[in-house]
């Protein structure tokens, strides 16, 4: 492996694994019990802002770095001698040897200013500029996309300036983003006794779900051509909970790890003579004694979620309705907990 292959393998690497912990932990940040106000509302006051900035400081940064992965990797694409160039000390510090085998140009002003920028947007037309619609936007997403840069741009040290006496910035930002997320309903299928904050949970997920897929796929493709492989990311992380999520929203990890951890308890707790509308899963010993040690890991959330859909099948229950079926059984089960214990 040259020193050009490295760094697109490892060192780029490395910065996506990243990009997937901030995600994870930017969206489960704002999974909380709070409401969701009417936008404008006084009431956002009583947000935790601290769970707003959070969500909005990790999504900017992971989604600016992962384009800023796919720029690079553009370039090496279509321009290697500005890649070279800007590697060249890098080169020289790793083999000299190979540093003399390459030719080198530099970046124009408009790519230079793009790399070293904080606008996902700005960041998103290099990268169009270089392959021409190599990565289109919905208008939801690049929505989403202005809220970071807007945040990330006027208000990641907001509290530092004496004249800015607006504390709950960013709970309103998040507020307002929810409701957004809440009236276009990019969710199909949310069962309706859920509350509006869930419903938006959802909704907004999806948008940093498409994102976030479509962001991994380009990254995926183009380190394939390379033959490295750059989009590795380590078992049961929350980066690959993150990068690798199947499901259409993001708020659905966190469902998921709810779900999981439920069905443990229920396991756990309930004894012969208890009566529920439901059977618990046929979880193991070990699987049991694992949660109680140690709490959830993803392959526990993967052999729940597999039990389910088996539960499911083997029922002959609705499977377009699964989001209704799951969340029918989660509320007997807590229902029928809350009455023994």
């Amino acid at each position: 492996m040259n020193p050009e292959q490295y760094f697109f393998n490892f060192h780029l690497g490395r910065e996506l694994s990243l990009c997937g912990e901030f995600l994870y932990n930017g969206f489960e940040a704002i999974e909380n019990d709070e409401p969701l106000y009417p936008k404008n509302s006084k009431e956002v006051s009583y947000l935790d802002n601290s769970a707003a900035f959070i969500f909005l400081i990790n999504h900017s940064i992971a989604f600016e770095r992962m384009s800023k992965i796919i720029s690079l990797f553009f370039l090496k694409q279509k321009h290697p001698k500005k890649i070279n160039g800007l590697l060249k000390e890098y080169y020289l510090s790793i083999d000299e040897e190979y540093e003399k085998m390459m030719e080198y140009s530099f970046l124009d002003e408009h790519e230079n200013k793009a790399l070293y920028s904080h606008s996902n947007i700005e960041i998103n037309e290099l990268i169009n500029t270089i392959e021409q619609g190599s990565l289109e936007l919905t208008g939801s997403e690049r929505y989403v996309l202005q809220i970071f840069d807007n945040f990330y741009s006027k208000y990641r040290y907001g509290h530092f300036n004496p004249k800015d006496t607006n504390f709950q910035k960013e709970a309103e930002i998040v507020n307002s983003l929810l409701n957004y997320a809440l009236k276009r309903n990019f969710m199909q299928g949310v069962p309706d006794p859920l509350s509006d904050k869930e419903k938006a949970l959802y909704s907004i997920g999806v948008v940093i779900q498409n994102l976030t897929k479509k962001y991994y796929k380009k990254i995926d493709d183009l380190s394939r051509n390379m033959n490295i492989y750059t989009t590795e990311t380590k078992n049961d992380s929350k980066s690959q909970a993150t990068l690798l999520n199947y499901e259409k929203s993001t708020h659905s990890i966190f469902v998921r790890k709810q779900i999981a951890r439920t069905e443990l308890m229920f396991c756990i707790s309930r004894s012969s003579n208890n009566e529920c509308t439901f059977d618990p899963l046929n979880l193991s010993d070990d699987m049991k004694n694992q949660y109680i040690k140690l709490g959830i890991s993803q392959d526990m959330e993967d052999i729940v979620t597999d039990l389910l859909d088996e539960w499911i099948t083997d029922n002959q229950l609705p499977k377009e309705n699964r989001l209704e079926t799951l969340y029918r059984r989660e509320i007997g089960i807590k229902k029928f907990m809350e009455y023994y214990f």
